[in-house]
């Protein structure tokens, strides 16, 4: 999931130069537009690959059962694909913000680090992985939908006045 995660991100990641060039330039609509271009694609490579991924889980516990009883089910890779997909959504939201010379996840970041920590040692002293990765899960998606979202709403909304 890491590698779909960087791959996904690359379409963002490297346009990071030209966002900070057009917010300077105050070229907003170019900016826009380029965003939404690259989170797009973004977007549309982080679902290939983590559906290929978990796909892949299902097909080695048809083909290979053997080799697949050393992975996670493919429910639980399906689990961290919803959290990769979150978390791609989140870093490119960081990333054009810091075209304007803000940091406003910081704070996020460090709150989802803290809930995530607690929740893993929670789960793991009475449930499995599957139950640690259901948290991670639920609190990424649950940041990037109910934190990030409205506060990258609204940040991106301010540099378009």
């Amino acid at each position: 999931m890491g590698a779909a995660s960087a791959g996904a991100l690359t379409w963002v990641s490297t346009k990071s130069a030209s966002f900070g060039r057009l917010a300077a330039q105050r070229n907003y609509d170019e900016l826009e537009a380029l965003y939404r271009f690259s989170i797009q694609r973004a977007r549309l490579a982080v679902i290939l690959a983590t559906s290929l991924l978990v796909l892949l889980t299902l097909v080695l516990r048809h083909q290979w059962p053997r080799f697949a009883e050393r992975m996670v089910p493919a429910y639980v890779m399906a689990l961290l694909a919803v959290a990769t997909i979150s978390n791609v959504q989140v870093s490119a939201q960081a990333i054009f913000l810091r075209a304007f010379r803000r940091e406003p996840f910081m704070t996020i970041s460090v709150v989802s680090g803290g809930c995530i920590c607690l929740a893993c040692v929670v789960a793991s002293h009475w449930f499995g992985t599957p139950a640690i990765i259901g948290a991670y899960s639920t609190i990424s998606l649950c940041i990037a939908l109910f934190w990030c979202r409205p506060l990258f709403a609204r940040y991106a909304s301010e540099f378009k006045h």
